[in-house]
């Protein structure tokens, strides 16, 4: 008999992956995050999974992506809860992978934006867990004040 065996290192019981794409505005800016999320467990099928997703630091999600996701048939119920928003499932067969998207809107500017962490987990068994992070890609761009634009112009030939 073999008790508590530690799976090898680089096993993962889950495969998340995070991308986001942006309409960078500066009065506005609309994020899509997109979640591609599958099991690759030893068991047949999980117990309930929760996919626990951070909202990035002044943004929510859009209405129109609740009811989205809402009316998913593999989600069993979404929370939103101070910054995050969980989505529980019943369980995924080995193998299985469910993708969403939804609409991240801008409710404050906020400067220096961190990255957020997406987390998906077997509720009953929380050590079966998977995580990676997002950001905006409107984060990464350099913005030039009018003032700073017209003297790189003029510094150029």
């Amino acid at each position: 008999m073999h008790y508590n065996i530690p799976p090898p290192a680089d096993f993962n019981v889950f495969d998340i992956v995070a991308n986001t794409v942006s309409k960078c505005n500066p009065s506005k800016t609309e994020i899509i995050l997109s979640i591609h999320a599958r099991y690759q467990g030893r068991r047949e099928e999980t117990n309930m999974v929760i996919m626990n997703i951070k909202l990035l630091s002044g943004h929510i999600l859009a209405k129109s992506s609740l009811e989205l996701l809402n009316s998913e048939p593999s989600v069993k119920r979404v929370e939103l809860d101070e910054g995050y928003v969980n989505i529980y499932l019943d369980g995924l067969k080995r193998g299985e992978a469910v993708d969403y998207k939804m609409t991240l809107e801008q409710d404050v500017p906020v400067e220096n934006l961190k990255a957020a962490v997406v987390k998906v987990y077997d509720y009953y068994q929380p050590s079966d867990v998977a995580a990676t992070e997002y950001t905006s890609p409107c984060a990464k761009r350099v913005v030039l004040k009018a003032e700073q634009f017209g003297r790189l112009r003029a510094s150029r030939p």
